[in-house]
């Protein structure tokens, strides 16, 4: 089976962060500009209109893709994508059944990074 290998950061998020954990809303779209900023990261759209439900601010959100110490601890983790197939073509998508990204080292640095 082909195989390609990826590499993706993620994130957990303190409990207590406003735009996690408490909040049950419909879906909402348009809460992101079509463009990445400066930085390679997705920017919120401030001009969003109605207000979103999910998003507690522009600075909430760019918590999302950027970490930050005492509100989010980050890791970075290998992802395989297969296609299925002997050669190298088509779609690619990642499976398993079972997907706990943060591991202990992760929950380490968070912890680290919280009381510090």
């Amino acid at each position: 089976m082909a195989i390609i290998q990826l590499t993706a950061k993620v994130r957990d998020f303190r409990a207590d962060h406003p735009d996690f954990e408490n909040k049950r809303t419909p879906l909402e779209t348009g809460l992101v500009l079509p463009i990445l900023g400066e930085d390679n990261k997705p920017v919120f759209n401030e001009a969003r209109s109605p207000r979103s439900h999910t998003v507690t601010s522009k600075s909430t959100f760019d918590q999302w893709f950027r970490g930050v110490p005492g509100v989010n601890a980050e890791t970075e983790i290998q992802l395989d994508l297969d296609n299925g197939a002997a050669q190298p073509s088509g779609t690619y998508r990642y499976h398993r059944e079972s997907f706990f990204p943060l591991t202990i080292d992760c929950l380490a640095t968070w912890i680290e990074s919280y009381f510090n």
